[in-house]
Order: structure tokens, then sequence, then C-alpha cells
């Protein structure tokens, strides 16, 4: 819910201040309208499972092997945020934010499964609406 709410104020926001949207977002929307349906299931159930084994899995407990939890986070953060999009904007800190929510909900319990669930439901979200 929060990553949800974080999506709608800065959506409002990137409006309300004519902020452009990121190439990122640019692409993925374009290839929705080409190849909706094949679109939506890369975007929403693969991209998701792949990220978080590469990001939590891999990353986080590297970083969390040799760092703080927050220093991990922080550092695992910039990186999928860079990943994600190569524009420096307000926009862009939305997958900081997005990143830090996913890393809290792993390290909650430890369980891919929740993180992977998390990010499918923010994908789906950013898609379908």
């Amino acid at each position: 819910m929060i990553i949800l709410a974080l999506q709608v104020l800065f959506g409002v926001l990137a409006d309300l201040w004519h902020i452009p949207t990121n190439e990122n977002q640019k692409l993925v929307m374009d290839e929705l309208c080409k190849t909706y349906y094949l679109a939506a299931v890369i975007d929403i159930m693969m991209a998701p499972i792949m990220e978080e084994i590469i990001f939590r899995f891999k990353f986080f407990e590297y970083f969390d092997e040799f760092m703080s939890k927050w220093v991990g986070i922080i550092v695992n953060g910039i990186l999928f945020m860079v990943i994600h999009s190569t524009d420096l904007n307000v926009v862009t800190l939305v997958y900081f934010v997005i990143d830090a929510v996913l890393a809290y909900v792993y390290r909650r319990r430890n369980d891919l499964g929740d993180s992977i669930a998390v990010h499918m439901l923010n994908n789906a979200y950013a898609i379908l609406l």
C-alpha cells in the first residue's frame, strides 16, 4: 500500500509540476501499446521475479554481509534506481523508494516470495492503470 500511495503521490506531483516521464517508463508504455499481453506478462510477472532474485537475493544479501542494514538498503536502492532510469529527477526517486520498501519487505521475514509479490502488485498497478 505504501508503494501504491507513493506512486500516486509522485504521479500527481509530476503532473502538477510538469516533470517529464523518465525514459524507462516511456519504453514500458511504448511496448505495452505494441504488444500489450506479452509486455504485461513480462512486466508484471517475469521482471519482478528476476529483479528480486538479483536485487534482493544477490545484491542485498551481499551488501548486508559487509555493511549495516541501512547502508545496504541505500546502496541497493541507488543501484535499482540507476538500472531503471538514467534521468535524475523526482520521479526517478520513486525507484529508490520502491527498492527500499521491497528491501524492507524481504528483510522482514527473509522471504523472497514476499518481495516478489509486492513487486508484482506494484508493476501491475503501474501497468494496468
